[in-house]
């Protein structure tokens, strides 16, 4: 098992890098600008280079936008890899401008209605989301 996740906002590197002290966690630069977080939403790079270097047979997407979702599944179409989808949060809301609003509640619309159709499982962590998604490909924790 392979952990990517987000670097602390206020440290300020490119691309990938092991957390010290760590074999398998690994950590992203996190975006600071307006283009930065358009580019980490819309792009799967590191999630691609991270499948790579560690030969996964599948990769967990936690919470993020269905927009990376599409780019991971796009990128790894023609491979065997599995593509989970952790869903443990279901709400529009967000802090911040109208664009940002926008986008959040056009994602928590997607998650809602496509999520099962664009991943081949879904880990949920309440029994509603349970019921809702179809049940050949939920996992209830």
């Amino acid at each position: 098992t392979v952990f990517l996740g987000a670097a602390d906002s206020e440290e300020h590197f490119d691309g990938i890098r092991k957390i010290p002290g760590t074999e398998n966690m690994l950590e992203e630069a996190h975006p600071a600008t307006t283009l930065q977080w358009i580019k980490h939403i819309f792009s799967a790079e590191n999630i691609l280079k991270t499948v790579k270097e560690y030969n996964a047979e599948a990769v967990i997407l936690y919470n993020l936008p269905v927009a990376t979702l599409l780019s991971v599944k796009f990128a790894l179409r023609k491979t065997r890899i599995k593509i989970m989808y952790d869903c443990t949060e279901w709400t529009a809301y967000t802090d911040g401008g109208l664009p940002k609003r926008l986008f959040k509640k056009l994602d928590e619309f997607f998650v809602r209605n496509f999520l099962h159709r664009l991943c081949d499982n879904i880990i949920v962590i309440s029994s509603m989301m349970c019921v809702f998604f179809p049940r050949n490909i939920v996992t209830f924790y």
